[in-house]
């Protein structure tokens, strides 16, 4: 166009929409290219099936790693707090890892 704007088809803007969403779900540039197909009356069902469900199961495991690591930090951050008053900083970090140690 002459103002410099380009003007997109509407099948354009759709695959444009499914991408950035599609990234927002958590897949890569490379699982969204598996997925689309070159012509939508020839979308495979049972494959976009199976990446959805896919990427829920690794969200999932994602979640747990995340509900982990919160509550590890959880635990330094109460024993930092509640670092005996006769314990120097050396021998609180020491305490601290041994005790992470022995829990994890």
């Amino acid at each position: 166009m002459a103002n410099g704007y380009r003007v997109y088809s509407a099948d354009t803007l759709m695959i444009l929409e499914i991408i950035i969403r599609a990234q927002q779900a958590g897949f890569s540039l490379v699982e969204i290219g598996n997925l689309i197909p070159g012509d939508f009356s020839k979308w495979d069902r049972s494959k976009l099936l199976n990446a959805l469900n896919e990427k829920i199961v690794e969200l999932e495991a994602m979640e747990e790693r995340l509900r982990q690591t919160k509550e590890q930090l959880k635990n330094v951050i109460q024993h930092i707090e509640n670092k005996p008053e006769n314990l120097g900083c050396e021998e609180n970090t020491l305490r601290t890892l041994n005790d992470l140690h022995h829990k994890g």
